[in-house]
């Protein structure tokens, strides 16, 4: 499996979350079974503590792994019709227009994107506005470095947040049973209500990011399409152009 920083942090805090989540539910259902699972754990020796923890850790980063991919296709899918509005807002489209209505709209855009894109495959109208939002990330990334690393950072934190949405769900979920179960027990609720402000805070965190990154990829990929388009039209390359047909 991969490793890096990055994919520790993407990857074992969700999974965290999530063997928590299994936790508690195991201690909401057999109680007596992992009283007794924490009690052996605290009295067993330092060396098969440590060991132990090391092996949780890395159930930890691989259930982070597993929640990650599904927590990335639950929200980009539910979370769709948010991006394309932030799309259709940064090119001055309206909520039922599509690419095709750039022609009218903006036709310096359109041609930009005809120009320096991959032509659009997909018929529907929403699928053409996120093909045309990854291919302009894509091209404002290997555009330069400064570009690539901006929208890489910008990237890494929408990741994130989209990767512990679903895990912070699940928890939610988990201290809301566990308060039906014990009659609103004082410490379920304090955890029934710092799960849901985490799971609110992160998705407001998560629309903010996405918004950010949408702006800031169309930014760069128009500035760089006026760069290629004034390169290609410079009177120096004209010259030289007209210079090699001379010879």
């Amino acid at each position: 499996m991969p490793f890096s920083f990055q994919l520790l942090v993407e990857f074992f805090f969700p999974g965290l979350i999530v063997f928590g989540s299994f936790l508690l539910t195991v201690d909401l259902i057999l109680p007596a079974h992992a009283s007794k699972a924490m009690a052996g754990f605290a009295t067993c020796s330092a060396t098969l503590q440590v060991m132990a923890t090391f092996v949780l850790g890395l159930v930890c980063y691989f259930l982070g792994a597993v929640i990650n991919g599904v927590s990335n296709r639950f929200i980009r899918i539910g979370m769709a019709p948010f991006r394309c509005s932030m799309i259709r807002r940064k090119l001055g489209l309206k909520h039922n227009e599509g690419i095709s209505d750039l022609s009218k709209k903006d036709r310096q855009a359109r041609e930009a994107i005809e120009a320096l894109l991959p032509a659009i495959k997909s018929d529907n109208m929403d699928d053409q506005l996120n093909e045309v939002y990854a291919a302009a990330r894509t091209f404002s990334a290997i555009s330069s470095d400064r570009a690539g690393k901006l929208i890489d950072y910008h990237w890494s934190l929408v990741r994130l947040s989209r990767a512990t949405l679903l895990p912070l769900g699940f928890l939610t979920v988990v201290f809301f049973i566990r308060c039906l179960a014990k009659s609103l027990v004082a410490t379920e609720g304090v955890g029934l209500f710092s799960a849901v402000l985490l799971l609110g805070l992160t998705l407001v965190n998560y629309k903010y990011r996405e918004k950010f990154l949408v702006y800031t990829t169309f930014d760069l990929f128009f500035l760089s399409a006026r760069v290629a388009f004034k390169d290609k039209n410079s009177p120096a390359r004209d010259a030289d152009h007209r210079a090699a047909h001379v010879h």
